[in-house]
């Protein structure tokens, strides 16, 4: 790994120049204890990187920072080369061409180190507990073995496993025999089918001791038929133990996605429950020398429905003007004929007294779609629309832009108080002039959201 070569580098570096860089020797130290830490946990956790987000994610990240340590101590060497041959010296640099040098990596060392102190932080928020186990550490190097937990959330709910009950009798006798004979370590269920696929509970009563289990009960879910080639069942999953006290369950999960495939076809949670659970007669879970588990699973389907948003190119003019003879006649809604834009049937809407919050007060326009019944099976038009109407001694329009999404149920959109009546009874306007209003329906932007399958 490049952290490895930076590592050496340093310590190589600190010996050599061990006079001058005495201030920013612990920075540079503590930089590379970290860089070491890098190095092991991406050792000991690269299995997990395919299966787990928050692994994949922390390794990602600890390589960026390690990258640019590797940045910053070839620059810290070429910097001190560069004063070294400046001064025609190989020996130690005069003090005052130090000082800034050994602030550069102090500062520096400090920062990168106090990025993987946050970015370990960052990965035990997660609720994971990261134990650094059998360590050793020398002068120069540090030897770490992590072991990592995934996060498992206990809950309690009175509903009952919709999958799976499992009630297993003689609990301590069969708990007994577990310890003694390892070939009985494993205890199965029967098959039940959920999500279209048949499964099977797995329970280590003593823990499974190769997956970090030692003195908890451990659960497994496996998939009975083995997927062929790359095909994979995606699923989550939750256990259960019945508090027998209260009638409640105890509910286990770890709120993660598993990939069932040819390779993985066992998945679970190592630690589900201390075993000394289970002895505690106050938590109810073994009543009577027996207990129940129970299981759900929960499928996500490789089938997702395809539903496509694209932008309706302009192929006709988009833009109707209606003329409104007669105004001054109107008393009630009045609709222009359907015109026709981009394939589609409109029309607009004018209520000249007003409707709603503006009646009485403005006079009120609508954009209609006429053949919104059809957007049926998800289908929506998104439109950017500008109604406008013309005062005709200035020449220019009072207008009003919105954005909308028509379907099946919402054929019109509009503005209840799209021009106030004061304004258009003003004599120094020319909305009514002649007694006819000029409206105008602008569409700028059309977006069909349609279902591909």
């Amino acid at each position: 790994m490049a952290t490895e070569s930076t590592i050496q580098d340093i310590h190589r570096f600190l010996d050599q120049e061990n006079l001058w860089i005495s201030e920013g020797k612990e920075d540079l130290e503590d930089l590379a204890s970290q860089l070491n830490l890098i190095n092991a946990f991406i050792k000991n956790c690269e299995g997990k990187r395919d299966q787990d987000d928050i692994v994949r994610e922390t390794i990602r990240r600890l390589t960026k920072v390690a990258q640019e340590a590797e940045v910053v101590f070839n620059y810290v060497m070429l910097a001190v080369e560069k004063e070294k041959r400046r001064n025609n010296s190989e020996e130690v640099l005069p003090v005052w061409n130090c000082i800034s040098i050994v602030g550069d990596v102090a500062g520096m060392a400090q920062k990168l180190t106090k990025s993987i102190k946050n970015i370990f932080d960052d990965f035990q928020q997660y609720g994971i507990s990261m134990n650094v186990v059998g360590s050793t550490i020398g002068e120069k190097s540090s030897n770490y073995t992590f072991e990592i937990a995934n996060p498992v959330v206990r809950s309690i709910r009175d509903k009952e496993p919709s999958d799976l009950k499992f009630e297993i009798e003689s609990f301590p006798d069969l708990l007994n025999l577990v310890a003694r004979m390892r070939s009985t370590e494993r205890i199965e269920s029967s098959e039940f089918t959920s999500g279209g696929y048949s499964w099977v509970m797995v329970i280590y009563l003593n823990g499974n001791t190769k997956d970090n289990g030692t003195g908890h009960v451990s659960f497994y879910l496996r998939l009975v038929e083995k997927p062929i080639g790359r095909n994979s069942v995606n699923a989550s999953f939750k256990f259960f133990v019945l508090d027998k006290h209260r009638d409640t369950y105890v509910t286990i999960h770890d709120g993660k996605e598993r990939k069932f495939d040819a390779g993985h076809i066992e998945w679970g949670i190592s630690q589900a429950l201390p075993i000394t659970d289970f002895s505690d007669a106050r938590n109810g879970l073994l009543v009577n020398d027996s207990c129940t588990f129970g299981a759900e699973v929960y499928v996500i389907k490789n089938t997702p429905t395809l539903v496509c948003l694209s932008k309706m190119e302009e192929r006709t003019l988009r833009s109707h003007t209606w003329e409104v003879n007669y105004f001054s006649m109107l008393r009630n809604e009045t609709y222009s004929p359907i015109f026709p834009i981009e394939g589609r049937p409109w029309k607009l809407c004018l209520y000249p007294k007003g409707k709603l919050r503006g009646k009485d007060k403005y006079l009120s326009l609508y954009l209609y779609l006429e053949d919104a019944a059809d957007l049926t099976g998800g289908r929506k038009l998104c439109v950017d629309f500008v109604l406008s109407i013309k005062d005709r001694f200035s020449g220019s329009n009072d207008e009003k832009s919105v954005g909308f999404w028509f379907d099946s149920e919402k054929d019109h959109h509009g503005f209840d108080d799209f021009l106030p009546l004061t304004e258009l009874n003003n004599p120094r306007k020319a909305y009514k002039a002649n007694d006819t209003l000029i409206i105008e329906a602008t569409i700028n932007e059309m977006f069909l959201v349609t279902q591909v399958g």
